[in-house]
């Protein structure tokens, strides 16, 4: 009959055999040797790793620039939009259209707005 052993069953007859793998033995090691190596640093090499830990996520993400050029360009689509209907048809006419075509208006200027969007997320 084969006997099936775990892992968990494994590390509990190491530790009773006491017989632990090199690599549990060298772990200790390594977090004595990162307290010991933290306290001969100075004040200027502890805030310069502070301060590279930041730099760990990218520029992009930090800042946001792809909201900030999305916000940029839409307020920039619709100014040009509303400008250009504005030259064609003044405001003030706009209430003797009928409804399908401000409809039609309102779907060209935001119909492109929705594609930026939806690219953005």
């Amino acid at each position: 009959m084969v006997r099936k052993v775990s892992n968990v069953v494994r590390a509990r007859q190491n530790n009773e055999s006491g017989s632990a793998s090199p690599k549990q033995e060298k772990e200790p090691e390594k977090k004595i040797a990162s307290i010991g190596s933290s306290k001969n640093r100075t004040a200027k090499e502890l805030e310069t790793n502070a301060l590279s830990d930041f730099r760990v996520t990218p520029f992009y993400v930090r800042f946001h620039l792809v909201l900030i050029l999305g916000v940029a360009l839409s307020v920039g689509w619709l100014w040009l939009s509303l400008n250009y209907i504005n030259a064609q048809i003044p405001f003030s006419d706009l209430g003797a259209l009928l409804p399908h075509e401000v409809g039609g208006m309102a779907a060209e200027t935001l119909t492109p707005l929705a594609l930026l969007w939806m690219v953005i997320a």
